[in-house]
């Protein structure tokens, strides 16, 4: 969150809901991503706190997760493929 200086500064309300959250889970390390819209115009905002390799850990799990595939391997695959033909 601080030690990266192309993070915008938390705002009071985000800084309350991660010390909320690791006071009440016991969590080492949050990540929160979210999106808001106003007046047709949606913002992504990102915070995070904790050790920089567990936030980093928990963002590629969750890509992972979400969009369902390895980069690495699809390239394998494609050059795979490209022997074949």
């Amino acid at each position: 969150m601080a030690g990266d200086p192309s993070n915008i500064e938390p705002s009071v309300a985000e800084k309350r809901l991660v010390a909320g959250f690791v006071e009440e889970v016991g969590a080492e390390a949050v990540l929160v991503i979210w999106s808001n819209t106003k007046k047709r115009h949606t913002a992504s905002r990102i915070t995070s706190w904790g050790n920089h390799f567990a936030v980093k850990g928990m963002l590629e799990w969750a890509f992972d997760t979400i969009v369902g595939f390895d980069p690495v391997e699809d390239d394998e695959d494609e050059d795979e493929e490209d022997v074949l033909e």
